[in-house]
């Protein structure tokens, strides 16, 4: 999904050839291994301590790497952009921000339901 217009794009679509990846996980080999899962293969990977939340300073920072290297868009997770600053796309301009949209799923689910309602009892 774009940042700026909230445009989604289907899994299989991408709006950008080459792509910065930056993230605030507790696991951030997760989503790089999304990441590569869809094919992308970040020209540069930045990672930050679990619920960053990004300053000014660091956004611009980010737009200068991906000017480097020449990228043309930045991705992060939906997760990420919750903790954005203020004007956040403008200041990473003018590289659009995409993230992921995440949905869990749960393996076995009947038997993990089962499981819960056991341990209730």
């Amino acid at each position: 999904m774009e940042h700026r217009t909230g445009r989604r794009f289907a899994i299989h679509e991408r709006p950008f050839q080459r792509a910065g990846a930056f993230c605030g996980l507790g696991n951030p080999e997760s989503f790089r291994r999304t990441l590569e899962g869809l094919g992308v293969q970040p020209t540069f990977w930045v990672e930050f301590g679990d619920h960053h939340r990004y300053s000014p300073r660091e956004l611009r920072n980010l737009a200068h790497q991906a000017a480097v290297i020449h990228a043309d868009a930045l991705v992060t997770t939906e997760k990420d952009t919750i903790n954005m600053c203020d004007d956040c796309d403008n200041l990473l301009a003018p590289f659009p921000l995409y993230w992921l949209k995440v949905r869990m799923t749960v393996e076995r689910e009947p038997e993990f339901i089962q499981e819960i309602e056991r341990r209730l009892r």
